[in-house]
This record gives C-alpha cells, sequence and structure tokens, in this order.
C-alpha cells in the first residue's frame, strides 16, 4: 500500500544534448512546489519534538560543519536511515604516472548514497507492501503539460549543497 502520492510533470529535453540535431523525447520529472530552508525544517521538527526550533537550527549547521570535516579527513560518513555520504573527484589522465599530480583534479564532487530505509519504491511495480511504496500523479493542471527542462536536467551539475 503506498503511502503518499508524489505530483509528477512532463518535460521535453533532446536526446543527445549536445546535437542540434537531436530528437526531442519526453521524460517525468518530480514537480518542485518549493524549496524548504533549515528554518522551515527547524519548524517542523519542533513540532514533533522536545527541541526548540533554534536547538534545530544550530544542530543542523553544526551536522553540515562536522560533515564536511570529516569528507575532508577522507572519511565517508553513514547516517543510518539517511545514507552515506562521500566525495569523488575528476581528473585528467596521464600517460606517465609522475605526470600525474592534484593539479590534474578538474573537480570535486560530494555523492550521496541513499540508505535502504530512505529509498522509494514505485508502487505500480512494487512487489511487496512496504512505507517506502509511492505512487505517482501526473499533473496536469496546466494547458500545456510539457515544460522545458530546468536546471540538472540538461546535464547541468548540481551546486554543493554544503556551500
Amino acid at each position: 500500500m503506498s503511502i503518499t502520492s508524489v505530483s509528477v510533470e512532463r518535460y521535453a529535453r533532446k536526446k543527445y544534448l549536445g546535437k542540434a540535431d537531436s530528437p526531442v523525447l519526453y521524460y517525468i520529472r518530480q514537480k518542485t512546489k518549493d524549496i524548504v530552508n533549515v528554518d522551515t525544517l527547524a519548524t517542523a521538527i519542533e513540532e514533533s519534538s522536545s527541541l526548540t526550533a533554534g536547538d534545530v537550527t544550530h544542530t543542523i549547521k553544526a551536522f553540515i560543519k562536522e560533515l564536511r570535516k570529516q569528507l575532508v579527513r577522507g572519511s565517508r560518513v553513514k547516517i543510518d536511515g539517511l545514507g552515506t555520504f562521500h566525495i569523488t573527484v575528476k581528473s585528467e589522465g596521464t600517460v606517465k604516472e609522475e605526470d600525474c599530480k592534484v593539479r590534474c583534479i578538474k573537480k570535486v564532487n560530494l555523492r550521496f548514497m541513499a540508505d535502504k530505509a530512505l529509498k522509494l519504491v514505485n508502487a505500480t511495480y512494487a512487489t511487496s507492501d512496504s512505507p517506502n511504496n509511492v505512487s505517482f500523479a501526473l499533473d496536469t493542471s496546466k494547458d500545456d503539460d510539457v515544460v522545458t527542462p530546468r536546471p540538472g536536467d540538461s546535464g547541468d551539475t548540481p551546486t554543493d549543497p554544503l556551500a
């Protein structure tokens, strides 16, 4: 049984982004209603716990600071029920080992792998009853329910949420 319904929308995008003659295909993405910030989360947590919104805000900020410190140390940070954070780097390949230096690093990425308890399953294909099963509802509230890509859908790299 599905516990919630996720609102989704169609959008059109070229199959191959860099090719002018690439065919346009239609995809589904979650319809984003808003961006929830730390203060909003803190207020919601305050309502369901004995902590004040200020306590929660300070805890989240301390968590982010400690997460960054541990990642820079080279640790993977696993939060049970949430997932694991780690850093990857993208570098140029070199023919000679001695030419492979830190200046070859072109990009540093923060990666997140959701914990099994957080992973959601499309209820349409679910083979068992689970609180992680969710249904999806196509939002057709617009006259034209095909929208254009937003940043992140076109292959753009999302910004670092810890920055």
